[in-house]
């Protein structure tokens, strides 16, 4: 699978829990089974703000072509994929949430296998070198 339809996937997945997180961040933290007062309401949305940036890049980078352009982004998904992985994983483990903590756990770790794989082989194209060569 080419790395544009993860980024288009993680972007849209990823817009849906930012705008939770803004606009209704208790709702969205109650099904997890999570209940917050005001100064979690605020992370929950400090949260959510940090999400829609992701989503953004993500949709933005949606059209690189090389992979110097892509790896970065890659990189970056990776690591913040797999830090949710832990968190929730070991949050969930010790008896946090409900249920649906478990889909959020698969996504993470998909995505983090996804774009591990994006940042550390080469799947975009190399760009052309250009350089004029010495007469």
């Amino acid at each position: 699978m080419k790395a544009r339809y993860f980024l288009i996937v993680d972007a849209l997945i990823l817009l849906l829990f930012a705008l939770g997180y803004l606009l209704t961040p208790q709702w969205t933290l109650a099904q997890f089974d999570i209940t917050v007062n005001d100064g979690g309401v605020m992370m929950a949305q400090l949260f959510g703000a940090a999400i829609l940036g992701i989503a953004v890049l993500n949709w933005m980078s949606r059209e690189a072509h090389y992979f110097e352009e892509l790896r970065p982004v890659a990189l970056g998904n990776c690591v913040g994929h797999g830090l949710v992985f832990v968190v929730l994983l070991l949050q969930k483990l010790n008896g946090l949430g409900n249920g649906f903590c478990w889909f959020v756990i698969a996504f993470a770790l998909i995505f983090t296998l996804a774009f591990g794989y994006f940042a550390f082989v080469r799947t975009g194209i190399e760009r052309p070198d250009v350089t004029p060569k010495p007469a």
